[in-house]
Parts: C-alpha cells; structure tokens; sequence
C-alpha cells in the first residue's frame, strides 16, 4: 500500500542481523547498504527540520533503527576497529550518527518503568557495554 510505513520490531531487527559480521576482507556484511541508509537518513534530518520529529517518530518507534544500527555497529565489528584500529571513520560515523539520534528521541518520552523495569529497548547490561563503547569512540 502506498505510503504505508512498515513497522519492524527490535526483536526482529535482532533476527535480521544475527548473522552479521565481519567478513573475510575485512568489510563487514551489508556495509554499504547499512551507510547508504543512515547517510540519507542523517541528511534529511539536518536538511528537513521541519519534518525530523515525525521522522524521528518513524524511525524510533515504528521501526526502531537505534536497536538495527547499534546491533550492526556491534556485530559487524566496525565500532571496535575504529576504536582500536581508527579504521572506517565514514562508516562508523554516519551509522553511530543515525543510532544516537533515534536513541535520544526514543529516551525522551520513555519513563523509568520501561527504562529500569522492562528495559527497553536495551537491557541494563547492554546500555553498560554501550557507554563503555562510545566512551572509547569519542576518545579516541
């Protein structure tokens, strides 16, 4: 149906990309599809500000693409090389761009029963290893 969003859930997102990671190149799988979608993504939200929040909406809630973006950065590999390495600036940059922003639109309405209780959409632990993470991407 025209115009019509598809709605993914973070459970299925998870799916999706459980098998990714790095490949025997060194590229990680989907890279270029995963860049491609946040670069357009990150450009219309600076470009249309007028329309970021509903596309924030869509892109935190009905399909939650911090949960896609996040699992990718961490299975494929490349937050860790360009945390260690300095390698793939590029990509890193715009699908931890992407990831944070819909993060941070989703934690402003979420209240301390879903954030502590259910822990959604990340667990505890897991929002731990993030800060750990982006700790080390921001330092080095």
């Amino acid at each position: 149906e025209g115009g019509k969003l598809v709605t993914v859930t973070c459970q299925e997102w998870m799916s999706a990309l459980e098998g990714v990671k790095p490949s025997a190149g060194g590229k990680p799988q989907f890279q270029e599809a995963m860049v491609t979608m946040c670069r357009v993504y990150g450009c219309l939200l600076r470009v249309w500000s007028g329309k970021a929040v509903e596309m924030l909406n869509a892109l935190a809630f009905d399909s939650p693409v911090h949960v896609a973006t996040w699992v990718w950065l961490v299975r494929s590999g490349a937050l860790k090389a360009y945390v260690e390495h300095g390698t793939d600036i590029e990509t890193v940059s715009h699908v931890l761009y992407l990831s944070c922003k819909t993060y941070l639109h989703r934690l402003m309405v979420t209240d301390d029963a879903e954030f502590y209780e259910q822990q959604s959409p990340f667990p505890l632990s897991q929002l731990v290893e993030m800060s750990l993470l982006l700790r080390q991407y921001v330092n080095r």
